[in-house]
């Protein structure tokens, strides 16, 4: 079963994933990423932002080989009236 390590980047902070998961093939190692980052989200509250805020949070996927691919979730806040 591959290994994948999911490092998550936040703005400018790299927190890199020393452990990883053993995963049945890479379409789980992608729906993991995709649930942390909402997950992630939703545990931070990252809705609440002042006028204008812009967050950028992304996974990237190694396995054994290096990177393999990144899911990013934007958040982007502007009031309109």
């Amino acid at each position: 079963m591959p290994r994948y390590s999911f490092d998550l980047r936040d703005g400018n902070d790299l927190i890199k994933d020393e452990e990883g998961l053993d995963l049945a093939d890479f379409d789980r190692s992608q729906k993991h990423a995709v649930r942390a980052l909402a997950e992630i989200a939703r545990e931070e509250g990252l809705g609440t932002f002042e006028k204008g805020d812009i967050r950028n949070l992304e996974i990237e996927i190694r396995d054994s080989n290096g990177p393999v691919m990144f899911a990013r979730l934007k958040l982007d806040s502007k009031r309109l009236h």
